[in-house]
């Protein structure tokens, strides 16, 4: 998809918006997603939902819905009190459980969202390896480039 210089700019500008889970349900408006798919208004999902430890549902302050894609492909948010490795490694084999393909994006405080698409890779045998392609937005280094990504 190309976009046009004034089609960055509205997403730049988006982006840098984000401070609330309204702002990132907006975003994917804003990336034209059909409203059919969006989740409104998005709302707080119980943690019970999702096979986690104790220690891990307490660190994580609110889970999001933002998409479902004919039931086949979800997004979330995850926002959360830190965003460990280990932690965003957790949370991507819980979701994986239930959902085969999402996008998860975690976040703290939105300056920062780590955007994740976990991957479940069949290897030799019955074993599978978790991969997780992640691509992190920090506000304050948005460039046009970033807008061709996402």
């Amino acid at each position: 998809m190309n976009l046009t210089m004034e089609s960055k700019e509205k997403l730049l500008k988006s982006i840098l918006n984000i401070s609330s889970v309204e702002e990132v349900f907006s975003l994917f408006k804003t990336l034209n997603y059909p409203e059919r798919y969006l989740k409104t208004p998005p709302q707080d999902i119980p943690l019970e939902s999702f096979n986690l430890e104790k220690k891990i549902k307490d660190e994580i302050t609110g889970l999001y819905p933002i998409l479902d894609f004919e039931k086949k492909v979800h997004a979330f948010l995850i926002k959360a009190r830190k965003l460990t490795s280990l932690f965003i490694r957790i949370i991507s084999q819980a979701v994986l459980q239930r959902f085969t393909y999402s996008l998860l994006i975690f976040t703290k405080d939105y300056t920062r969202m780590i955007l994740v698409y976990p991957i479940l890779n069949s290897l030799v045998g019955k074993h599978q390896k978790l991969i997780l392609a992640k691509f992190v937005l920090v506000k304050q280094e948005l460039r046009y480039k970033t807008a061709d990504f996402i």
